[in-house]
């Protein structure tokens, strides 16, 4: 599937919160950059070892900006939002490490997990923080 598509960021995604929002959309970058990296074979593994850890990098620093911004404002559900945080944390980790041990980690099915997982925690969790004072 052509990646311009499995990762086109959609005004539909957006939360309401502009900072959020602009980091959404790198992040939908990266995506559509390791998965253009991935299909064409550009480079050798250890681009795609450092694009993934460019993804890993920006999305906890991310991360911890929501997380932070949840605890100022005494968010409800901030649990249940870090417990979704750390997941993909985890997945997007063991991912490098299996990649780097030559496994063929990064399929279309992988990539479409990580797309169906921003756009759902987008939608469904990081919606709710957009009532959230800055």
């Amino acid at each position: 599937m052509n990646d311009e598509v499995l990762f086109q960021w959609s005004d539909d995604y957006k939360i309401g919160n502009a900072i959020i929002d602009r980091e959404h959309i790198y992040i939908f970058d990266l995506l559509r950059r390791l998965h253009e990296v991935v299909e064409n074979e550009e480079g050798d593994r250890s681009t795609v070892v450092t694009v993934l850890s460019e993804l890993l990098d920006y999305t906890q620093t991310h991360f911890r900006k929501e997380e932070e911004l949840m605890r100022r404002n005494d968010y409800a559900e901030y649990e249940e939002h870090l417990f979704a945080h750390d997941g993909l944390i985890n997945k997007v980790e063991d991912l490098i490490e299996e990649y780097q041990d030559g496994e063929p980690v990064l399929t279309y099915e992988v990539m479409l997990f990580l797309k169906d997982w921003l756009l759902v925690h987008i939608l469904q969790m990081d919606i709710n923080l957009a009532m959230l004072s800055d």
